[in-house]
């Protein structure tokens, strides 16, 4: 071999070695103090990916074995007040079967029999009440709902239907089907709508002030300190004019009080069309009166306020949606939807009669006992409308509830438990054609006071029927949906973990005699490094000895 100063061969391998042993050296120091195998993708690029993976579906099945101990709690919060109820139950079927026994029974005896029994039915009705989780009502009915089909959903926003209205029951797991006869139905909103010109002809600018303005034929000469009254499905409200007052500044007046007033305003200036809407469609309430136009002073939209109506008004109809579903006993019924202009943006439908009788008592439904409420697709401008297209569009009498009990999107446990409200129980009885529907009509009728013990007793025993079957539905979701699952969630936190940890956790045994090796080779490194740096010495001894 050669002797060279330019280049050392043997330093260049040593330190290439000494760099290699101190990465190893480093590694093997960062697993022991972290203890971590796994702590930057580049330890091991696909146990990395595997690890992450167990850790994200760790977190989820962690939350949800929470979610399910929530679970647990809200039914047993449920089913505690359930008992509260039956015990009422059988203490109401105890003052039956004593008022029965009419042959020791006076006026005295069965007034205070039904005192008793009218404390009950309002004990249960207040029990029922008062039962929730949080702010969520348990025992209101509201677990009991319906599932919205995929069609519906893209119209409707809800389907309910309130069990102390239902005397027939409606039947678990059976269809509704609400139907839009042809063309379909539009939810218009009323408006009032007047033509502004300069000279009758050419629209006015929004700047234009309203005093001397045409108001579809009618010069306005009213407007300098008049008034417009406005009284829309949420209040009414003045608005006072000012002499100057432009178009712009009515409709900056009315459109900064429409929550109160439930109205808004626009201007076309193209057509010099005003238009004052409703927020609320359907037929409601909606008016305005200002000045009146057969008098000393034009107002703004006011045509005529001697007459019955004002003519600048058009006023949106109540439409109507056919609904029909299974009750308890299995009997198709039918009815009529009727869109209700007093709810919230006048979207909801009900039914406004009872049946199937014309009359009362009705057995199958009573009035209200059903809401579907349609989605808002206007947008909310002046003049827009929501359309629903003529067909069937259908729910299930199922649970909307549910209680994410795994870390997969579908894996949820539904919680569905029925009205317990006195006006709710006793349905299954089939009296309410004799105005024996339910519990409440106990109190209401003075039952037994009036000597009717008998047909008492078939609606209070119907009435814990029905509470002894909720509470055992409930307990088995609670037994074998619930805690079962919160077993079984247990156990597969303790088995991810291990994996997990198995792949991302070092195992120190191994890991300490890496570091040792790895110790041992840097240090051998270091001294043949220094070795290596020596061997130039040999030449510059052959130098001085020349």
């Amino acid at each position: 071999m050669s002797l060279s100063i330019g280049f050392n061969v043997s330093a260049q391998h040593a330190h290439a070695n000494l760099v290699a042993a101190d990465r190893s050296l480093s590694d093997s120091i960062s697993r022991l103090s972290s203890g971590l195998r796994i702590s930057r993708a580049g330890d091991d690029p696909a146990a990395m990916v595997l690890a992450n993976n167990l850790r994200h579906h760790l977190s989820g099945i962690t939350q949800a074995s929470q979610n399910s101990e929530e679970g647990v709690t809200m039914v047993q919060t449920a089913e505690g007040s359930m008992d509260q109820i039956s015990a009422l139950l059988s203490r109401m079927r105890t003052l039956a079967v004593q008022a029965a026994n009419d042959g020791i029974q006076d006026v005295t005896s069965r007034q205070a029999l039904q005192d008793e029994l009218d404390a009950a039915v309002a004990s249960i009705t207040r029990t029922a009440d008062s039962a929730s989780f949080g702010s969520k009502k348990l025992l209101q009915g509201a677990l009991a709902d319906n599932t919205l089909a995929v069609p519906a959903q893209a119209l409707f926003s809800a389907s309910t239907q309130n069990a102390a209205q239902l005397p027939g029951g409606i039947l678990a797991g059976s269809p509704l089907t609400a139907t839009v006869a042809a063309p379909g139905i539009t939810l218009a909103r009323s408006t009032y709508q007047t033509t502004l010109t300069t000279n009758g002809v050419t629209p006015a600018a929004a700047t234009a002030p309203l005093q001397g303005l045409i108001q579809n034929g009618q010069p306005l000469t009213g407007i300098a300190g008049g008034t417009v009254t406005i009284a829309g499905a949420l209040g009414s409200r003045t608005l006072t004019l000012p002499a100057n007052a432009t178009i712009n500044d009515f409709l900056a007046q009315v459109n900064a009080f429409s929550a109160q007033i439930g109205a808004k305003a626009a201007y076309d200036a193209g057509t010099g069309a005003l238009t004052v809407e409703s927020t609320s469609s359907g037929a409601q309430t909606f008016t305005i009166s200002s000045s009146d136009m057969t008098g000393a002073g034009i107002g703004l939209l006011d045509s005529d306020t001697t007459g019955p109506t004002n003519t600048f008004l058009t006023a949106a109809a109540a439409q109507t949606i056919d609904l029909a579903y299974t009750d308890a006993a299995g009997t198709v019924r039918s009815l009529t939807l009727t869109q209700d202009g007093t709810s919230p943006g006048g979207l909801t439908f009900t039914n406004l009669a009872g049946g199937p009788e014309a009359a009362p008592p009705y057995t199958a439904f009573a009035p209200g006992a059903f809401s579907w409420t349609v989605r808002d697709t206007s947008g909310g401008a002046v003049g827009s409308v929501t359309t629903v297209p003529a067909g069937s569009y259908g729910a299930t009498r199922t649970g909307t509830t549910f209680i994410q009990t795994g870390a997969l999107a579908n894996q949820t446990t539904t919680i569905d438990i029925p009205d317990m409200r006195a006006a709710a129980l006793g349905h299954s009885a089939g009296l309410a054609g004799s105005n024996l529907g339910s519990l409440q009509d106990l109190s209401n009728g003075h039952t037994l006071l009036v000597g009717d013990a008998t047909r008492a007793l078939q609606v209070i025993d119907a009435a814990i029927n029905e509470v002894s079957s909720a509470r055992g539905r409930l307990g088995a979701v609670q037994a074998n949906g619930l805690e079962t699952t919160l077993s079984t969630l247990q156990s597969s936190i303790t088995n991810l973990t291990a994996a997990e940890s198995s792949l991302r956790d070092v195992d120190f045994a191994a890991e300490s005699a890496n570091y040792a090796r790895n110790n041992i080779i840097y240090q051998a490194a270091t001294a043949m490094l220094a070795q290596a740096n020596q061997i130039p010495q040999t030449v510059l001894k052959m130098l001085n000895n020349g």
